[in-house]
């Protein structure tokens, strides 16, 4: 496959760099990113890599309005063909002001990138919630694509990208004040390693109350595995952090062995879960789309089979 020139890397949350920097190996010949955070994050960015330029700051959490400028100006200075980001909230904030400033097509929930020739980049991305899947040939000079977990291989060290140049300060570049943060309101969350998870074992509607958690969190503790859900069960009933929901507007993830415990298996649910090496079934209805998309299926009450599975793990 041909390779771009060069890629441009930027995300808010450090964990992001190795498989956005894994990404950039893989599609270009080069690639850069920008870290505004401590010096050791910064060295850490740049053992993936890339050229790293950083801003010292120790604030974790500044308005994204306050350094679009400084982001702008650093990428009409890289000119690179393409711009990774994550797509998160703020990443989505950011690409859409940066797509204005700096004339450059936008194409969010990206799943895959085919560069067809020197600099011609297609990219295949989710729409309609994830019903379907459209491919786009951006043609503008820039291109800024926001990609989910587990779309690129999390290791950059897989990709063939070699030891980085080092990192550029930029800390006479003054981040613009023009919001000013008046108080904060931590939000606890849960510390889901879904993406880098081998066994996931989730759970839908089939889960009929929030204490019955128990026999699946005993299920998961017998596999080593991490707990997920689908989206009702999270924004609906929240008996689980949003940061658990699979899906075409949560998790993206690739594990060994996916257990689907009473999920219906939707169209958006299933897209976060496509690339799972095997999926396994169980839900009463013989009916559920799930059963079209599982390798193994099995129609049963899981509080029936759940208990029999853990019997048989232990053996």
């Amino acid at each position: 496959m041909a390779k771009l020139n060069k890629i441009f890397v930027f995300s808010d949350h450090l964990a992001d760099y190795a498989e956005l920097s894994a990404g950039a190996g893989q599609l270009a010949e080069t690639a850069s990113g920008l870290v505004i955070g401590t010096k050791e994050e910064a060295e850490r960015a740049a053992d993936y890599g890339l050229k790293i330029y950083w801003i010292d700051q120790s604030s974790t959490d500044i308005p994204v309005e306050n350094y679009t400028l400084v982001v702008a100006a650093l990428i009409k200075q890289e000119q690179p063909d393409l711009i990774l980001m994550r797509s998160n909230r703020r990443d989505k904030l950011m690409a859409g002001r940066l797509g204005v400033m700096l004339k450059a097509g936008v194409v969010s929930d990206a799943i895959q990138f085919d560069v067809i020739d020197d600099r011609i980049l297609t990219i295949r991305h989710l729409v309609y919630g994830g019903a379907a899947v459209r491919t786009e040939k951006p043609v503008t000079r820039m291109k800024i694509a926001l990609v989910g977990p587990g779309v690129f291989t999390a290791s950059a060290e897989e990709s063939g990208i070699s030891p980085g140049p080092g990192i550029i300060s930029l800390n006479d570049v003054p981040i613009e004040s023009h919001i000013v943060r008046l108080n904060t309101h931590p939000k606890k969350q849960a510390a889901a390693s879904l993406n880098k998870a081998k066994y996931v074992v989730s759970i839908g509607r089939g889960l009929e109350k929030q204490e019955d958690l128990e026999l699946i969190e005993q299920f998961a503790a017998t596999l080593g595995a991490e707990i997920a859900c689908s989206r009702p069960v999270a924004e609906g009933e929240k008996w689980l952090p949003k940061e658990r929901y699979v899906g075409v507007s949560g998790a993206i993830i690739a594990p060994d062995i996916y257990f689907a415990l009473g999920i219906s298996g939707q169209v958006q649910h299933m897209v976060g879960v496509s690339r799972s090496r095997i999926i396994v079934a169980v839900n009463k209805d013989k009916n559920a789309p799930i059963f079209r998309e599982a390798d193994y299926g099995l129609v049963g009450d899981l509080y029936k089979v759940v208990p029999e599975l853990i019997k048989l793990v232990q053996q």
